[in-house]
């Protein structure tokens, strides 16, 4: 797998926009599933590491104890870390 077919993969992920979309939602942005479904190719492919994550963990499932084959849904892939500091710095300006 390529880093490219990674970002397609996020891109796509149900579970993992979800946990983008709560991330979201706690930080304050506004319709924060719009937000994430507009930005989804953007926040995905902002940190080069989320793609190197997913396609270590897609092909080689064994290194970890977490076999979930919902990769989006694995908080030891992107973790929620990794979630709060991409929104942390694309989320919209707050308008005063």
């Amino acid at each position: 797998m390529s880093v490219l077919q990674s970002i397609v993969e996020m891109s796509a992920s149900q579970s993992l926009l979800n946990r983008v979309a709560a991330s979201a939602a706690q930080q304050g942005v506004p319709n924060p599933r719009a937000w994430v479904l507009d930005n989804s190719w953007r926040i995905v492919s902002y940190v080069g590491e989320w793609a190197q994550l997913w396609e270590y963990y897609t092909v080689a499932p064994q290194f970890t104890e977490n076999v979930n084959p919902d990769t989006g849904a694995r908080s030891d892939v992107i973790t929620d870390e990794h979630i709060t500091a991409v929104i942390d710095a694309l989320k919209p300006e707050a308008k005063e």
